[in-house]
């Protein structure tokens, strides 16, 4: 695959994210600044708060919390640091504790469709197991794969956590029909 704002130059990275611009750009004739700045960054920045409000509804059956999980999901671990250095009067360009990643998270990069995807993989994963319907696991099988091709470092998460959950699952169900 190309660089698809970069005439004949091949891509060395994950190419899922230029991939899901290019197939835009192709199909649709839009601009590819426009798709890369704008459309692409908002669209998958809606559907990661979407799909993290929703998965943690389900796993908790609480909208409070889900609504709370959804605030530290954009503003957490770092944006309430900006504000507290901001009411302080404390200089945070140049301050090597100052990380807000929510500007890293929108910008052009291959984190913010790689966890979208990624969590929308698990919520599949959750459907399938309180409803054991095979269409939410061939579902969740396709969903964590494509996140490996917009990011490939998820490949340790995904893999610790289906781990994890199904050494916990087997240990509180004594039963392993999940994976029959």
């Amino acid at each position: 695959p190309m660089v698809p704002a970069v005439g004949d130059l091949a891509l060395s990275y994950h190419h899922g994210m230029d991939l899901f611009v290019s197939l835009f750009y192709r199909y649709f004739g839009l601009n590819v600044f426009d798709l890369n700045h704008r459309l692409i960054i908002t669209f998958f920045f809606s559907l990661l708060v979407f799909i993290f409000f929703i998965f943690i509804r389900e796993l908790t059956s609480s909208e409070k919390a889900a609504l709370l999980g959804t605030f530290l999901i954009i503003f957490g671990s770092g944006g309430f640091a900006y504000l507290a250095s901001w009411i302080l009067g404390v200089q945070h360009w140049g301050n090597v504790f100052f990380t807000f990643y929510f500007f890293n998270i929108t910008n052009i990069n291959s984190f913010l469709p790689a966890l979208s995807i990624l969590f929308a993989g698990f919520y599949c994963l959750f459907k399938y197991i309180k409803q054991q319907k095979p269409g939410w696991m061939i579902l969740s099988g396709l969903l964590l794969a494509l996140s490996l091709e917009f990011k490939t470092f998820f490949i340790g998460p995904v893999i610790g956590a289906l781990f994890l959950a199904g050494v916990i699952y087997f240990i509180t169900s004594r039963k392993g029909h999940i994976l029959k």
